[in-house]
């Protein structure tokens, strides 16, 4: 088998090349869908104009293929590797893509998209880049040297970072062997706690109702809007464009502003965007149409500073060590889960109460600010020993509430253990002056 020779920046790029793949295909397939699908074009008079009905089955599907992926993943991931299961993975699309290339039936098409469906889970692994990338570039999360004190000269410090780092593995590795009953734990390591706001941040990233227009832009402003199909297919290119300026935005303040308040600030972005598409909406005019796609545009763009990126790697982030594989399928397999239940649910909606669907999402995205606040803790620079430390702490919010987010902060753990030692070599001295 060829192997590469790619080192330092260049194996950078390749790593997320590689990881890029699975949203590439992705994207592609969002883009053909939401052309294809509510149009009076060939593949509506091929498959006899599907209804709303049948529209949300024929899209949804693909995501239950992505269910079933993210499962695959969790029970044979690790013993196979992240290597084996992309390239395994571009192989089998390309089956699925045959199977919808040469589709002539509503059936054939949806066996190809739960086909192609079960490899993009597989592909889309949350794990490879933030495993193989170091992680002052994946995230900036761990600053340089941030498990070692300043100089190799101060053996003490150096014996103390290396005893916080065994300990750290030692909490985490429990076991070799993960079971199901690892999930459910509480205790010092607080698993359940975790796995639950890994799971929920998930839900609340897809119930933002983004891929509403993602899916399904071309239908929203033809029916929602009452604008012509080559209008609709304009616009809706548009709205990818702005989604791209969105994701570009975190790159510049993720790191200097927190995983907190990007997702506070978009929240209420988002709900403001939908409150207006909603009001401008309701008058049913054409100018006021106008207006409420700005708003759509500007929604995307507050969905890539915040609910875009934040939920792909905050699971990774507050995941211990021996879970973090697992804990990753089981976000993907959520996550899929809601992607399923919007896309099944937006055509049948905009068919029966039409602009209304965003009063509904509005009100959800307002739900998730207060949600972030109170239950959310911020990872923004934390070591892994710091995390363990994070979530020690008790009480309902875990602390969270009460120290506005940030129940721990940088370098905690040395700090903790600083003191911990001036204590016991207090207690030496105290002894030996007895």
């Amino acid at each position: 088998m060829w192997k590469h020779t790619f080192r330092g920046r260049a194996l950078v790029f390749a790593v997320t090349a590689c990881s890029c793949q699975a949203f590439l295909l992705l994207g592609y397939d969002q883009g053909v869908m939401s052309g294809l699908v509510g149009a009076d074009n060939r593949f509506g008079r091929d498959f006899n104009h599907p209804d709303a009905d049948m529209q949300g089955d024929i899209v949804a599907l693909y995501d239950i293929g992505c269910i079933v992926g993210s499962i695959l993943v969790f029970f044979i991931g690790e013993k196979f590797g992240r290597r084996w299961m992309l390239m395994a993975g571009g192989s089998i699309m390309v089956i699925g893509s045959i199977i919808l290339a040469t589709s002539t039936t509503i059936a054939q098409l949806i066996v190809g998209r739960i086909v192609t469906g079960i490899i993009i889970a597989g592909k889309r692994n949350k794990q490879f880049d933030s495993t193989s990338i170091p992680s002052r570039v994946c995230s900036g999360r761990h600053p340089r040297n941030a498990s070692y004190p300043s100089g190799y000269s101060h053996y003490t410090g150096l014996m103390h970072s290396l005893a916080d780092i065994s300990k750290s593995i030692q909490e985490d590795l429990q076991g070799e062997k993960v079971t199901w009953r690892d999930f459910f734990s509480h205790g010092k390591l607080q698993n359940w706690r975790r796995m639950l706001l890994i799971v929920f941040i998930e839900i609340m990233q897809q119930f933002t109702g983004s891929n509403m227009i993602n899916y399904y832009a071309p239908t929203v402003y033809e029916s929602a809007l009452h604008m012509s199909r080559n209008m609709s297919m304009i616009l809706s290119g548009c709205t990818s464009l702005a989604y791209l300026v969105g994701a570009t935005l975190p790159l510049f303040v993720m790191d200097r502003f927190g995983r907190r308040p990007l997702l506070m600030v978009s929240g209420a972005g988002l709900t403001l965007c939908f409150v207006m598409v909603a009001i401008l909406l309701s008058f049913g005019r054409v100018q006021t149409a106008y207006g409420a796609t700005a708003f759509i545009f500007l929604f995307q763009i507050f969905y890539g500073l915040g609910w875009l990126p934040v939920p792909w790697f905050y699971p990774s982030e507050i995941s211990t060590t021996h879970l973090r594989s697992k804990s990753a399928a089981i976000s993907s397999a959520v996550n899929w889960a809601s992607v399923f239940v919007i896309v099944k649910i937006t055509p049948i909606a905009i068919a029966n109460i039409n602009w209304r669907v965003f009063i509904v999402f509005a009100v959800l995205n307002f739900l998730w600010v207060p949600i972030i606040y109170f239950f959310y803790p911020e990872t923004k620079g934390l070591e892994l020993e710091d995390v363990n430390l994070l979530f020690a702490k008790g009480g309902f919010t875990g602390g969270v509430f009460s120290s506005r987010g940030r129940p721990v902060v940088p370098h905690q753990h040395a700090q903790e253990a600083g003191i911990e030692e001036k204590q016991q070599t207090g207690m030496i001295e105290d002894i030996r002056g007895s």
